[in-house]
């Protein structure tokens, strides 16, 4: 039974808060590498949207802002098949 505090689904309690399959970093089970409260202790296991929003964060301030669009041209209007003989009027 795990507490609600622990996030590994396999907690079998031990000595104080410890699990029972703890090995200072290493999991003793042969179907965990690695203890899951030993590498979200340390960093290792984190929020993925926290991550996320962090990365995106990081980029937006090292790269450089959009370039502004050029002016559009205007385009010459075509009447059926066609084009306009004269350059469109300047205002």
């Amino acid at each position: 039974m795990a507490l609600p505090e622990i996030a590994c689904a396999k907690y079998v309690p031990g000595e104080g808060r410890r699990c029972v399959h703890y090995a200072d970093g290493p999991c003793l089970r042969a179907d965990e590498f690695m203890c899951v409260l030993w590498l979200r202790a340390n960093g290792y296991l984190r929020d993925p949207l926290v991550v996320a929003r962090e990365h995106l964060a990081q980029q937006r301030a090292t790269s450089p802002p959009p370039a502004a669009p050029a002016s559009p041209q205007p385009a010459t209007v075509q009447l059926g098949l066609f084009p306009r003989l004269r350059p469109p009027r300047k205002p």
